[in-house]
């Protein structure tokens, strides 16, 4: 997460609008424009308004996660006089790529179609800024359903296993499945083939095209995978 503002302001009857401008490789610039207004109503309080501006060259199809903006307030004294203060502080995370799909209101996906063991696309998805991929609703399962049929790939992993506990199935959160909001089997799944005091069996899972199931396999067979960031 990048940090882009950091304000620092003395508090009376004041009204300023501070500016940060980002010039890209590629020409484009890109502002975000803060606005603070201080001044007393008809009863004597102080009000304060904050409006913050984007600039058009913004591509907010892409931006990561929406813009936060965090507000601090206090008083110091300084040689005998009291001033009020207001620190203001703006971030966003690095955009995605391109490969990356936003469905407003649930989330940004990108289907790796390269298979990886589990663990390896665990960390490719780390490395990106995301996590493997858990779904939380029939929603969000309708939408990685079509990126698979899109990308004719019949299956891809998610971030769930039970490699902690045998048949206790978590999310990479630690969260049980059947609280996180979707756990759907294939029929007889899971069912652990292979699985011994010697074998670790199938403790990974992934998410089946067309059934929009979930079925476990061996965690270090090859198998594309989905990499997901949440709207927050």
């Amino acid at each position: 997460m990048t940090s882009l503002l950091l304000l620092f302001l003395v508090l009376g009857l004041l009204s300023c609008i501070p500016s940060v401008k980002a010039d890209c490789e590629d020409g484009v610039s890109k502002t975000v424009s803060v606005s603070i207004t201080s001044r007393r109503n008809l009863t004597g309080h102080q009000l304060i308004q904050v409006e913050m501006l984007r600039g058009s060259g913004v591509d907010t199809t892409k931006e990561s996660e929406p813009w936060r903006m965090e507000i601090g307030h206090g008083e110091k004294k300084c040689s005998g006089q009291a001033s009020k203060y207001l620190s203001i502080s703006i971030t966003a995370r690095t955009q995605l790529g391109d490969d990356y799909e936003f469905h407003p209101l649930v989330g940004r996906y990108k289907l790796h179609t390269t298979a990886q063991r589990w663990t390896d696309a665990f960390n490719i998805c780390q490395q990106e800024g995301t996590h493997l991929a858990v779904i939380n609703s029939d929603i969000e399962a309708q939408v990685l359903n079509a990126m698979l049929k899109r990308k004719e790939t019949h299956y891809a992993f998610v971030g769930v296993n039970d490699i902690v506990t045998e048949g206790t199935f978590v999310t990479i959160f630690g969260e049980e499945l059947s609280k996180a909001g979707y756990a759907k089997w294939v029929p007889n799944e899971p069912n652990n083939t292979g699985g011994s005091a010697t074998a670790p069996g199938e403790d990974c899972v992934i998410f089946i095209k067309d059934s929009a199931l979930f079925n476990d396999v061996p965690c270090e067979g090859k198998c594309p995978f989905f990499c997901e960031q949440e709207i927050y």
